[in-house]
């Protein structure tokens, strides 16, 4: 793609990468400039993400617009059941039982997709090369997402106290707030937006 790019002239290259290349946060909000997980077993698809971005390194100077995108996972109607908020709403729906490690479970700031995308479509107005977090504008637990989850459904959670202490994946967003807009939906509401979209 970026080699086809470069010879057809393309001007603008907006890469999806993932937060997961960060591994489990080692401080708090992770920011663009902090190590990345290159040491550690991340898995194949996010392995496939953290390859693509030493690769555009290569390139990024031969586009006008050169940016990586970094979401934490992004959630909304209609998302494939294999991803962690739809497996978590049909847990709690089905009633099956929530590992938490520690009290409330690793904690995050899930964005909403309408937010994700109007990043993705702000990135396109950048010159140069950027490298941006893009999450969403709270922080929730895992217990308080499914609490939240359980408010919507009427139907209230069930946890399970597992051994080991919570990975957290907090990204910090200072600059993409500067750079795109600051993302708008917080937790209640895009998981008010999901559920009844998915009813639909």
């Amino acid at each position: 793609m970026l080699d086809w790019a470069q010879q057809t002239g393309v001007k603008r290259y907006i890469m999806a990468s993932s937060g997961g290349i960060y591994g489990p946060n080692a401080r708090p909000h992770v920011s663009e400039d902090q190590l990345l997980a290159v040491d550690s077993p991340l898995g194949f698809y996010l392995g496939t993400k953290l390859s693509a971005e030493f690769l555009f390194q290569s390139y990024c100077k031969l586009f006008v617009t050169g940016a990586i995108l970094r979401p934490f996972f992004i959630y909304g109607p209609g998302q494939g059941t294999d991803m962690l908020i739809p497996r978590l709403i049909a847990s709690v729906r089905d009633g099956r039982p929530i590992q938490l490690q520690g009290t409330d479970g690793l904690k995050m700031n899930p964005v909403f997709v309408e937010d994700a995308a109007a990043a993705f479509e702000a990135a396109l107005d950048l010159q140069g090369f950027y490298v941006l977090n893009i999450a969403g504008p709270e922080v929730v637990s895992l217990r308080g997402l499914c609490e939240c989850i359980g408010h919507h459904l009427g139907i209230a959670p069930c946890f399970e106290q597992v051994k080991g202490g919570a990975s957290d994946y907090l990204a910090s967003t200072t600059a993409a707030d500067q750079m795109l807009g600051p993302a708008l939906v917080g937790v209640d509401e895009g998981m008010r937006l999901t559920l009844s979209g998915n009813q639909s």
